[in-house]
C-alpha cells in the first residue's frame, strides 16, 4: 500500500534533534522510528465491547429456560433458567447461519457465540500490529518503551511484520511495516498523527534543551 504522508515538519524537527543529540545518526534514526511506533500504536483505534455488540446487534441479556440434549438427540427443559444475549437486531444469527445450510435454531447459536467470542479476542488486534517491529527497536536500548509490546504479542503470535534498523556507519535509514488487513483504514491517519506528535516530541527537547543553555549561563554572568 502506497500512503502519501506530510514529512515536512517531521524531517525539519529530526535535523534540528540531530544537533542537539551527542549520539550518531542511527542512533537518532533509530529512536524516533520507534517513537514513530509507540505514537502510531497509541493513536489506532481500538474496538469495544460495546461497539461490537451494537455493530452485531446485540442488545443486552435476557432470561430464557435452559435445555438440555438427551441421549436420543432431542433437546428438553432442565427447570432452570440462563441468562443469555438477547438480539436487537438479527445481524449476528444471519452471519452464524450464512456459514452452513439446514443448521437447527441451537447450532446458529452456538455458531454466532463463537462469532461473537473471535471478534471480542480481537479487540486491539489493529493496535497490535506496530508491536513486533517496536519490539526490534527495543531492544537497541534507545531509552524508550512501547507499553505492554510483550503482552500484545503473546495474544496476536502471528502478525506478519517487518522492521530494518539503522546501522552505525551507514548513510542512516530504517523502516517498519505490519501487514493487518484493516491496515488501509487506518494507517494512514495514524501514521500522519504519529509523525507530526514526534515532531512535536523533538522540538520540546529542544526548547528544554535551549532553556537549560540559558539557565546554566545566566549563573555564570552572575
Amino acid at each position: 500500500m502506497n500512503v502519501a504522508l506530510d514529512t515536512r515538519q517531521f524531517d525539519a524537527a529530526l535535523r534540528e534533534y540531530a544537533g542537539f543529540v551527542k549520539k550518531d545518526a542511527a542512533y537518532v534514526v533509530n529512536r524516533q522510528s520507534l517513537n514513530v511506533m509507540i505514537k502510531a500504536m497509541n493513536a489506532s483505534p481500538v474496538a469495544t465491547r460495546e461497539k461490537i455488540a451494537k455493530a452485531l446487534g446485540l442488545a443486552g441479556m435476557e432470561q430464557v429456560q435452559a435445555t438440555r440434549r438427551t441421549k436420543s438427540g432431542k433437546r428438553v427443559f432442565t427447570g432452570r433458567t440462563k441468562m443469555v444475549r438477547k438480539f436487537k437486531k438479527p445481524i449476528l444469527y444471519k452471519l452464524a447461519s450464512s456459514t452452513q445450510k439446514g443448521l437447527s435454531k441451537y447450532e446458529i447459536a452456538k455458531k454466532a457465540s463463537a462469532i461473537y467470542g473471535r471478534r471480542l479476542g480481537a479487540i486491539g488486534y489493529v493496535r497490535a500490529g506496530w508491536a513486533p517491529a517496536a519490539k526490534r527497536f527495543e531492544a537497541l536500548k534507545l531509552g524508550l518503551k512501547a507499553v505492554s509490546v510483550g503482552k500484545v504479542l503473546k495474544r496476536f503470535p502471528k502478525i506478519r511484520w517487518s522492521a530494518r534498523t539503522a546501522k552505525p556507519g551507514d548513510i542512516a535509514g530504517a523502516s517498519f511495516s505490519h501487514w493487518i488487513r484493516a491496515r488501509n483504514k487506518v494507517s494512514p491517519g495514524v501514521l500522519q498523527k504519529a509523525l507530526n506528535a514526534a515532531a512535536v516530541d523533538m522540538r520540546d527537547y529542544i526548547q528544554k534543551k535551549f532553556k537549560e543553555s540559558a539557565r546554566k549561563v545566566s549563573r555564570i554572568v552572575r
